[in-house]
């Protein structure tokens, strides 16, 4: 629902032209009249005007400031409420309902009613949203104005929700409201259960806002030519994730005069899906009766509730942002279904926009055509302009035919006047024909779904030893989308890489996802659910066996140039990090032990369209690359992220991860307090092998920074690796290990104090200095690595003298400028040091024992 950007093609356009229908309005015959029904709870007076539950008054500063960087960036849809979760969710299930959040009475009839009070502190309207939804044959749900309870919402019961599970209530334009719930004489009551878990808070009340510039807008009673067509407008009050929002459409007339069908239309930034389409309500008839009079309150005009099918619609990235609905509620008595045209304008007419600016009541803008392009006619505003709330509304040419949709643009009081974008109707002619031809058979439209490149990761739920299932990230993902729908997906996994391909959709869920299935020859099937944010899916059988892998990709944002908020946030994560690898937790599987206790390392560098090249160590000693793609799976601002998975050991094992970047601390993490953790798996090939869990610890790195002007320490950990003399295991000399080494930094250079090499001295040798392993050090201040050796000294009496012997120890590790607080005081360089293991019984194995080796600040 963000600001469209208008780029003006001049160009003819592809549009179907040449058919036109007048507007009509239905006999006032044909939709008897219900009278009212007043709650149960208020005639038998058993309803409570205290509230069980009350919400604070939100805050409505903040609110203001999200509303104004809203309308600064041209936002044409307008938002009143925000969705609020109860502090205590309320369930009604028969007799068990608690009686303090309310309780089932026994009426003089013998029915049975249940009842609970609710207050938003500051609200100016609530709508409840109901759960769970289980009612019998007759019983009934209100919400009604606890304080005129003669103002209802519902009935609602199994016709009327068609089984929904859950569903909204109409609003209410008060800030308590009673919840009723009503079963009939002779039905169960125990078999009537619901549950309320939140509601809309209308924090302002469309028509009460205050307009920017008073004389800014035309009241279309003053117009009487345009009173017809002003009847089939109406405002739509519709959900867009956590918010609230306004919005206009009209009424479309269609081509056959038998039937009297109620065709919606309005903007897919306005009603984007079936799930949305479901609870969206329609205020009919909000505007004067007179020439600039007193206009009604929205809580007084007529109100279609019940949501609506949606039939088509089309995205602004895909073609024209146009959605056609279908009331599943009738239209009042008196509404005009529009007439249309497909033709298209000339320059010189005048072009007329009836809506309602910042949700007010009716108004009429007047225009001329300034740009076309294949989607959208650009209209240029002389008298009058839009503003958020208007979204979707129609455009007549001077013939009074609707030909577009409002989408966005820069009109406003402030700016008085500004271009703005109406989606075409003859575009839109093409994808709904089939719908108002009357032919009893409609045409489904084009699934016309998202396009672009989407990488992304493949994980599971695996064990960790024996313990509980943790998530583990075991593949990589890309797809490409062209926009004729041809799809190419590839898989990489562990001991295989699978290809995928289709043409063309095969279905769109109710949140506007679009479904495709591909299945291999050898038995693989892949399923995908995509919209224009993120894919989400699952890889099962042939080579997977019994096995499910699930995949979660995002849209390649960060390669489309043209989005500013994209590459602003791009700016903020180009460079390079570094981040250690620490072992939170290593298992041997087998009688070697072999368990890395040193940490290994990974540098990632950010560059341009989001690409990122990964380079690392082992704490083993394996080295790690691979190319993969920055992902953005939330809000711009938020969080991003970087698949990695590279299979290891002849493809028997492997490492994965999802590494998250915050782009404002330059952190990276796994977000490893929810037990996603880098994952490390080497085979077994006897009694060696092992598995581990990583934790990065590392963040932005500034390459060629000068060192703190300090003293460092190069400290290893103590090891227990024997060298092996005619079946007998001799250890180390431990007080020969590098501890307490004394590093000193000189700009961008890391100095090692000189190695005092051991000495004999009668019948042992002798240890003196720091760096009597004699240690070296390399580092380099582009990289942040340092590497270097040093001495593993095993003195012991071969029977006729004393031998001094030794091993050559290698190690490697990085140096980490950010890291997440939790690390705060962990050193400010970690690696790891090898030495090889020569125990006969495991010597064909190979195996290099790892143990940590770190650089640390001097106390």
């Amino acid at each position: 629902m963000g600001l469209v950007t208008l780029s003006v093609v001049l160009s003819s356009g592809a549009g179907e032209s040449g058919i036109s229908v007048p507007s009509a309005v239905r006999p006032m015959a044909m939709v008897p009249k219900a009278l009212p029904s007043l709650p149960h709870s208020f005639a038998a007076g058993q309803w409570e005007c205290e509230p069980q539950i009350v919400l604070e008054a939100l805050d409505l500063q903040t609110l203001a400031a999200e509303d104004a960087e809203a309308v600064a960036a041209g936002e044409k849809a307008l938002r009143i409420g925000v969705v609020r979760q109860l502090p205590n969710r309320i369930t009604a299930r028969g007799s068990a309902a608690p009686a303090s959040l309310g309780g089932w009475s026994v009426l003089a009839d013998g029915s049975r009613v249940w009842c609970t009070t609710l207050r938003a502190d500051g609200a100016h309207g609530i709508r409840v949203h109901f759960e769970d939804v289980e009612l019998p044959e007759g019983c009934e749900i209100r919400v009604f104005d606890t304080e005129d309870p003669t103002v209802v919402r519902g009935p609602y019961n199994s016709v009327s929700m068609r089984n929904r599970e859950a569903f909204w209530s109409g609003a209410l334009f008060a800030q308590t409201v009673t919840v009723e719930c009503w079963v009939p004489r002779g039905s169960d009551p125990t078999r009537a259960a619901f549950s309320i878990g939140k509601v809309v808070h209308l924090y302002r009340t469309p028509g009460t806002i205050r307009l920017k510039e008073g004389n800014c807008h035309n009241d279309v009673s003053c117009y009487p030519g345009w009173d017809a067509a002003s009847r089939g407008v109406a405002g739509i009050g519709v959900f867009y994730e956590a918010n609230y929002l306004y919005c206009t459409g009209c009424l479309l007339n269609d081509l056959d005069d038998s039937t009297w069908v109620d065709f919606f239309l309005t903007g897919t930034h306005c009603v984007a899906n079936q799930s949305q389409a479901s609870d969206t309500e329609f205020y009919w008839f909000f505007q004067t009766a007179t020439c600039n009079g007193a206009p009604p309150s929205l809580a007084a005009v007529t109100v279609t509730e019940g949501g609506a099918d949606y039939l088509a619609g089309q995205t602004y990235e895909t073609g024209n942002d146009f959605a056609l609905l279908r009331l599943r509620s009738p239209s009042p008595d008196g509404a005009t279904y529009v007439g249309w045209s497909t033709s298209r304008p000339s320059y010189t007419e005048t072009l007329t926009c009836i809506h309602h600016p910042d949700g007010a009541y009716k108004r009429i803008s007047f225009s001329k055509l300034d740009a076309i392009d294949p989607d959208f006619w650009f209209v240029n505003f002389t008298d009058g302009v839009t503003e958020p709330g208007s979204s979707g509304a129609p455009l007549f040419d001077a013939t009074g035919k609707l030909i577009g949709q409002l989408v966005g643009g820069s009109s406003s009081c402030e700016t008085g006047g500004g271009i703005d974008a109406f989606g075409r109707f003859d575009v839109t002619y093409k994808a709904i024909k089939g719908w108002l031809t009357g032919n009893g058979t409609p045409q489904q439209p084009e699934l016309i779904g998202p396009f672009g490149t989407y990488p992304g990761v493949v994980f599971r739920d695996k064990r960790f030893g024996g313990g509980e299932p943790l998530p583990d990230v075991c593949g990589t993902f890309s797809m490409n989308i062209t926009k004729r729908g041809r799809i190419t997906a590839k898989v990489v996994l562990q001991g295989r890489s699978l290809s995928f391909r289709a043409t063309g959709w095969q279905g769109v869920t109710e949140d506007n996802d679009y479904y495709v299935r591909m299945q291999r020859s050898s038995g693989e099937t892949l399923e995908l659910w995509v919209n224009w944010i993120m894919a989400y899916g699952r890889l099962s059988g042939g080579s997977l066996g019994n096995e499910e892998v699930l995949i979660e990709a995002a849209y390649h944002v960060f390669a489309d140039r043209e989005d500013n908020y994209a590459q602003a946030d791009l700016a903020r994560l180009r460079g390079y990090y570094t981040v250690s690898l620490y072992p939170y937790d290593v298992l041997s599987y087998g009688a070697a032990q072999e368990e890395p206790q040193g940490s290994g390392y990974l540098t990632m560098t950010v560059g341009l369209r989001g690409s990122v090249r990964i380079a690392g160590v082992l704490a083993d000693g394996t080295r790690v690359s691979q190319a993969s793609t920055l992902l953005l799976f939330g809000d711009y601002g938020s969080m991003a992220s970087v698949p990695f998975f590279q299979p290891l050991y002849r493809r028997a094992g492997g490492i994965g991860a999802m590494l998250w970047i915050a782009p404002n601390t330059g952190v990276v993490d796994t977000d490893w307090s929810e037990d996603w953790f880098v994952r490390w798996d080497k085979p077994s090939s006897g009694p060696d092998g092992f598995e581990a869990l990583l934790m990065p610890c590392g963040g932005y790195f500034g390459k060629g920074a000068v060192l703190p002007a300090t003293e460092y320490w190069l400290c290893a950990q103590t090891n227990d690796v024997a060298y092996y003399v005619s079946g007998s295991a001799v250890l180390p000399q431990y007080e020969a290990l590098p501890y307490a080494v004394s590093v000193m930094s000189t700009g961008t250079r890391l100095v090692i104090e000189k190695g005092i090499k051991p000495v004999k001295d009668g019948d042992a040798y002798v240890y003196i200095g720091a760096n009597s392993a004699l240690a070296t050090l390399s580092y380099s201040p582009m990289t942040g690595i340092y590497k270097g050796r040093f001495n593993q000294y095993y003195d012991y009496d071969n029977g006729r003298r004393l031998v001094h012997r030794s091993m050559r120890a290698s190690f490697a590790g990085v140096v980490t400028q950010v890291r997440h607080p939790d690390f705060a005081k962990f050193p400010e360089g970690m690696g790891h040091y090898l030495l090889s293991e020569n125990n006969p019984e495991f010597r064909l194995l190979r195996i290099k024992r790892s143990f940590w080796i770190d650089l640390i600040a001097a106390p």
